[in-house]
């Protein structure tokens, strides 16, 4: 095979053809594609501190034609809809603090503008981190984890967050997962009873 070869995939002997060799390893999946280490497949080592630089082992990649403009597009549509979510906020400005202090900035002293560009510029990045932040079914958990953490309840030392003696998870996104697991459901029920005692009053009288 040589640069620039084309596959017709209705056609069945062309995608008979192609099947047979997508997977070679001369052949990288895009121009851009890395290696479960980071190293580029066609360029290789792209660290210029690397003792032992060197070129992918990929000669050739995949073009899909009009692939790149389709995903341009779709991250411009998630944009949109993170930025209609912040500047939408049911809640204003008390929304947005708390989106902003989910994502790890406690911003609940300054200016609704800040907090508000804050959040723009996580949603020019990263548009579907935002979006989940108000659409994602995990919210509860989320704020849970915020509040246990700001009343040290669950704490950070030895490279992992704790509850008592229990070890839950080295990152945010790991304790979430952790807390949505059905087998943590009684620690996660004690944690949320000592973050939330007040809600659980009735059930001491």
């Amino acid at each position: 095979m040589e640069d620039g070869t084309t596959f017709d995939l209705n056609d069945m002997y062309q995608k008979a053809e192609w099947e047979a060799i997508q997977y070679c390893d001369i052949i990288a999946p895009s121009r851009t594609a890395r290696d479960s280490k980071g190293n580029l497949l066609i360029d290789g080592t792209t660290d210029t501190k690397s003792t032992n630089p060197r070129y992918g082992k990929a000669e050739l990649y995949i073009d899909r034609p009009g692939l790149a403009a389709q995903q341009r597009v779709s991250k411009k549509k998630l944009q949109r809809d993170a930025l209609t979510y912040i500047l939408d906020d049911p809640k204003g400005y008390d929304g947005r603090c708390l989106r902003a202090e989910l994502l790890g900035r406690n911003m609940y002293n300054q200016p609704d503008a800040d907090v508000t560009d804050f959040l723009c510029q996580i949603a020019e990045k990263e548009p579907q981190k935002i979006i989940d932040l108000y659409t994602g079914d995990d919210m509860n958990l989320r704020y849970l984890f915020l509040n246990a953490k700001n009343k040290r309840i669950i704490t950070f030392k030895n490279k992992a967050y704790n509850y008592g003696e229990n070890l839950l998870a080295a990152t945010d996104e790991a304790v979430i997962t952790w807390m949505k697991q059905p087998r943590n459901a009684k620690v996660l029920e004690m944690i949320r009873k000592e973050t939330f005692p007040e809600m659980y009053e009735d059930e001491k009288s």
